[in-house]
């Protein structure tokens, strides 16, 4: 059973790095703040996975929906929070100063917490969290016990 819960996490998990990818990709960071971007995806992983634990006792198909739905709004925010809070961080760091740390987003640089970064974060998020959400639904019940 348990490792049935940690496989339903792990695949969970590979969505959403499929979504950080696709930020990388999108938005084209400098070398300077690449690393940097673990930090805030892993945290947003982490509340992600803590917004499933609920699915654990009862994986009926309107709380897997309810659950992942709650996940993926809280890993967003959350994960473009972070990406905020890690860009200001970088600049102050002597080899930020002065860079433009995203090259593909017309100028924006993430240095405010606000639609913008949240949009940026949310048409990443979506393409992996819909495929995320067709493959939970459809093996939920081999991954959890259903209840009645």
């Amino acid at each position: 059973m348990y490792l049935k819960i940690a496989l339903f996490a792990f695949l969970n998990v590979f969505f959403l790095k499929l979504s950080q990818e696709m930020f990388v990709a999108l938005t084209s960071p400098d070398d300077v703040i690449l690393p940097f971007l673990n930090v805030p995806f892993s945290f947003a992983a982490f509340c992600y996975v803590l917004c499933l634990i609920p699915l654990w006792r009862n994986a009926s198909l309107v709380r897997c929906i309810i659950c992942s739905l709650m996940g993926g709004i809280v890993f967003c925010l959350v994960w473009s929070w972070g990406i905020v809070y890690i860009t200001k961080y970088v600049l102050t760091l002597p080899q930020g100063k002065n860079t433009l740390l995203y090259t593909n987003t017309s100028g924006w640089q993430f240095t405010e917490f606000g639609w913008n970064a949240i949009g940026y974060c949310l048409i990443v998020l979506l393409p992996p969290f819909v495929l995320n959400l067709f493959v939970c639904l459809v093996g939920r019940k081999w991954f959890f016990r259903i209840a009645a």
